[in-house]
Formats: C-alpha cells, structure tokens, sequence
C-alpha cells in the first residue's frame, strides 16, 4: 500500500529534535541590538567615570596646593622652633652659668657696696678735716693784723645782722651773700681771704 500524504509539508527542520523555526536575521539583529545597547551603557558608565575622575582630580589638585602652602608653614614653623630651641639653650646655659656665678658675684657686688661706702666716709673726713684746718681763730686772725700781713676780711652777714650787731673788723669789706658772685672779681686773689657770718 502506498500512502500519500496531502497534508502541507511540515516546517521543522531540526532534525526533529523540535526546535521552532527561527529567523537568523533577526537574532543577529537582535544580538547587534543589545550589543549596541551594551556598549551605550559601557560608553555612558565610562564617561560618568571620566568626568567623576576629573573633578576628583581638579579637587585634588586643589587640595595639592593647599598641602604646599601647609607644608611650607610647616617647615617655617620647624625652622623658627629650631631657632627658639637654640635661644633657649642658650639662656639655659647662661642661667647655669649666673647660677654658678651667683655667689661669687653677690661677694663682689657686696663689696663693691661696701667699698662705695668706705670712699664716702673717707671723703667727708677729709672734707671734714680741710673745713677745721681751714678755719682761723679771732686771736690768729688779730695775730696776723698786728703783723701786717696783708689779708682780705669779707663780712658775709645780712643786713639784719648788721643792724644788730653793727660791729665790724677793721679793713672787713661787707657784701651779702647773694650779691657775693657780682663781687667776686674785686676780691684779690694774691692775699689769703677770710669771711666770717654772724
């Protein structure tokens, strides 16, 4: 018996292993159509990351510069704490050595005092002394008239005390004090002078 079969021929190509009937163009179309995709979104990721990247780098730079300015404090600061560092040793030593020193320098300061003190004394004796040996006595004085010797007598006392002792040395020559400097030229200088006050 022959059979004829009037039924259309099936589309399955598969080897009947039942796979639909696919169009290759459009799975290629389909392939390319993600494949772009893809890459869009690979493109687009990529360039968000370049523009992230550049901003962190401009930012960055940025913080860079401010980082060489701190950097530069930085080393000024380390050479002015060197600088201080050394001045203070320095005054450390000088204070070990004043330390050292101090009694020493109290000893001599102390007598460097004492010794001020002791020259004053000695000069007011002296002073003292020149005042009592420059003094003359009323005797001595009417001694030396009575020789002729030439001396010049100052009366120095003031009018009040003219008035109420009116008085006077022979061959004295009265002149206030305060006009004492006016006459000062007249008085000779080649004679010994005696002033006497009241």
């Amino acid at each position: 018996m022959i059979r004829i079969n009037l039924a259309p021929p099936s589309t399955k190509r598969g080897g009947g292993f039942g796979l639909p009937d696919v169009n290759l163009g459009m799975i290629f179309g389909a392939a390319a159509l993600v494949l772009v995709l893809f890459l869009g979104v690979w493109w687009w990721s990529l360039s968000s990351e370049i523009k992230r990247l550049n901003t962190e780098i401009a930012e960055n730079k940025k913080q860079a510069e401010q980082l060489k300015v701190v950097i530069a404090e930085g080393q000024r600061f380390r050479r002015d704490k060197e600088a201080l560092e050394k001045r203070v040793n320095a005054i450390e030593v000088v204070a070990r050595r004043a330390s050292g020193l101090g009694r020493t320098l109290g000893l001599v300061v102390v007598s460097a005092l004492v010794a001020w003190v002791l020259l004053k004394y000695v000069r007011r004796r002296l002073f003292l002394r020149r005042l009592r040996i420059a003094r003359i006595s009323p005797e001595d004085l009417n001694g030396q008239l009575e020789t002729g010797k030439e001396i010049v007598i100052l009366d120095l006392r003031t009018p009040l005390d003219v008035v109420a002792a009116p008085y006077i040395i022979p061959g004295a020559r009265w002149i206030t004090t305060d006009a004492l400097g006016e006459h000062m030229p007249e008085v000779p200088r080649d004679r010994d002078v005696v002033a006497y006050c009241s």
